[in-house]
């Protein structure tokens, strides 16, 4: 079932109400409190004329006004529901929300609002509920990494008169984990890094990298892969191809240290290391993410576990003293720091933010 999309405000998570679930609310609607006017001013018709329709509609308004009271709050028993989160939502990307919603019995039209300290906000419109699950989806644009919170959500309806509107919370408030934005790696900034990779400086092999055969050069293959022994019996450059080739492991260190949480600056440049990260990843690289503001110092895994980590980081003493450098292992030092000194034994390539901007196109929407 499609709904038109809410506004930018209906799921920020600024201005957040939690009500208990059971805080059924109950209260008339304007044409409730007319109907409640009216019914004592026509029932007053019996002082001043004998007879007429007057206490008839009279009548009919207080009938109609105590059923509304009695069944109104009745329809709401049962409803249930539950936010729909996608996996791996990206900051400033177009991703779906959604909701579930359930009633053990048959619904007439309702509505779908959002709780907020100043009241509620309208957010879709439902011709009916039953028992079986009713999804709703909407396209959004979430602009924070990290955990955003998403808002409680209140079903509301005035049947079956509409002079009661009840409102009833039938969804809590939740939180969707939103993976750092992703800009576009610059080809010739990148054969800066591959260069150095290439150099052969670094890596100290634990011996498990077999070769499992000989092939002839092809355009692109690095120099450090030729087999020049072969290539010199067969007199044509041989490449070797392994099982697990050393030149393929990368470990990304990001330096946490910076002015505040949501600095501009250290938002792109997490940006820029989630870019560099995914494009070596995607590229057959084992890469390994390091920082001394993850708990043990490092973390491996999935693309998206990484990422993952990388939407928790958070600016920390622009004075500390950078630790956690690995050793002997081909680095890339991603800093805010301009003009970075490691240590002689650190073999890491420093990634300034000015460096990082150079390396990865992103847009200026990214703060």
């Amino acid at each position: 079932m499609k709904v038109s999309a809410p506004s930018a405000t209906a799921l920020a998570p600024r201005a957040i109400s939690q009500p208990p679930a059971t805080a059924l609310r109950q209260r008339p609607t304007a044409f409730g409190w007319l109907s409640l006017i009216a019914i004592p001013v026509l029932a007053s018709s019996l002082w001043w004329q004998s007879g007429g329709a007057a206490i008839y509609i009279a009548c009919a308004l207080a009938a109609a006004w105590l059923c509304s009271w009695w069944l109104a709050p009745r329809a709401m028993t049962g409803i249930s529901g539950r936010w729909l989160i996608p996996h791996g939502v990206v900051a400033h990307e177009i991703t779906s929300l959604g909701v579930q919603l359930r009633s053990p019995q048959a619904q007439g039209p309702c509505e779908l609002e959002v709780a907020l300290e100043q009241g509620s906000l309208h957010l879709a419109r439902i011709p009916g509920l039953g028992p079986a699950p009713l999804r709703l989806w909407w396209p959004t644009r979430l602009t924070r990494r990290g955990l955003s919170p998403l808002p409680p959500l209140i079903i509301a309806h005035s049947r079956p008169f509409g002079m009661m509107r009840v409102s009833l919370p039938v969804i809590t408030s939740s939180e969707v984990l939103v993976l750092p934005a992703l800009g576009n790696i610059r080809p010739e900034a990148l054969e800066v890094i591959l260069g150095w990779l290439e150099s052969g400086f670094h890596a100290i092999s634990p011996g498990t990298d077999e070769v499992a055969h000989l092939r002839p050069y092809r355009y692109g293959d690095t120099m450090r892969s030729v087999h020049w022994r072969a290539s010199a019996r067969c007199r044509s450059i041989q490449v070797t191809e392994r099982h697990a080739p050393q030149a393929r492991k990368l470990t990304v260190f990001l330096d946490h240290r910076g002015p505040q949480r949501h600095s501009s600056r250290f938002e792109r440049l997490v940006c820029a290391t989630a870019t560099t990260l995914v494009h070596f990843l995607e590229t057959g690289w084992e890469v390994q993410l390091q920082g001394a503001w993850l708990g043990n110092g490092m973390a491996q895994g999935s693309r998206e576990t990484l990422l993952e980590y990388l939407a928790m980081v958070e600016c920390g003493d622009a004075n500390a003293a950078l630790e956690g450098l690995p050793r002997h292992e081909a680095c890339l030092i991603f800093t805010l720091e301009e003009g970075l000194q490691v240590p002689a034994d650190v073999q890491a390539l420093v990634i300034s933010l000015s460096k990082a901007e150079e390396l990865v196109r992103m847009g200026r929407h990214i703060r």
